[in-house]
């Protein structure tokens, strides 16, 4: 390896080692392939090298090697931006769990100290027991969609079983005959993120409330484990359960206990204001909030 070799091999090990990429586009007019085979056993799982920038690259990557060969423009690096900004809003671990807007109204309500708690203490990316039993027995579950004004809200329905675990924290679930609208897949086709909703109207089991990235499958080895399905749709989860409060339950049509009535009183407090990481830091205004 000549001198000019081991300076950019040791600049680009020294970025990967600070920044823990997963994909990376690299810019060069150079022929440096042989150099990134010292670089396969990293946890890497693609590196891209190409002579110039193209916006219209398919894959989306999370770290940008531009050397010094390339010349990029402000608008080319503008656009560079925008990209791992994009990236990033499909990396749960990256992106923050509250947004601007959220923080308005937990701010306007006194509510930002409980709404970390709750993140901190309940928000996970692995399937909890309960949770699973709750996905693999569940003949419907809701999903939401969006790509630019086109918002979507469906209810995907099958036999128990028909949505499968296929790891610690993702589900795949088959698409089968419909309308041929595909407003869920149209969406996800262009914006992977979505929102899943996993409920039983018992007025007793947790739902199970899901930020999720969402990919789209045809080949024959994923459509096998899915009977009748035209593709599979799978989504890695970020998942966070809440609690059955105000849920109807259906089978012996009582109201929940818990919905504001006039003439009845403050209806009693859930469990999960009891939890010790909760029960101080409620809300000021909170019916439930106890006096020190």
């Amino acid at each position: 390896m000549i001198k000019k070799e081991k300076i950019v091999f040791s600049f680009i090990s020294n970025i990967i080692d600070d920044e823990n990429p997963e994909n990376i586009l690299l810019l060069t007019k150079n022929d440096i392939s042989k150099l990134l085979h010292r670089l396969e056993k990293t946890d890497i799982h693609s590196i891209f090298i190409s002579p110039e920038f193209n916006e219209n690259i398919n894959d989306i990557y999370d770290l940008y090697i531009v050397l010094d060969d390339i010349n990029l423009s402000e608008t080319d690096i503008g656009k560079i931006k925008k990209l791992i900004r994009e990236t990033n809003m499909n990396n749960f671990e990256k992106r923050d769990f509250f947004h601007e807007g959220m923080r308005h109204y937990q701010d306007l309500f006194d509510g930002r100290r409980t709404a970390e708690a709750i993140e901190k203490n309940r928000k996970h990316y692995e399937f909890w027991d309960d949770e699973k039993i709750l996905i693999k027995n569940s003949k419907f579950f809701f999903i939401s969609s969006s790509w630019n004004g086109y918002t979507d809200c469906n209810i995907k329905s099958g036999d128990p079983g028909f949505v499968k675990i296929i790891d610690k924290g993702t589900i795949e679930y088959p698409e089968y005959d419909g309308n041929s609208m595909y407003r869920t897949a149209g969406n996800i086709f262009k914006n992977p993120n979505v929102g899943l909703l996993f409920i039983n109207f018992d007025g007793e089991s947790r739902r199970i409330r899901i930020n999720g990235i969402a990919s789209i499958h045809h080949d024959q080895e994923t459509i096998k484990n899915h009977f009748g399905a035209k593709f599979v749709i799978r989504v890695k989860c970020e998942i966070y359960p809440n609690c059955p409060r105000y849920i109807p339950n259906l089978d012996t049509k009582k109201p929940s206990i818990y919905v504001p009535r006039k003439g009845q009183g403050a209806p009693p407090a859930p469990e999960w204001k009891e939890r010790d990481y909760i029960k101080n830091i409620l809300p000021e205004g909170d019916p439930h909030k106890k006096e020190k």
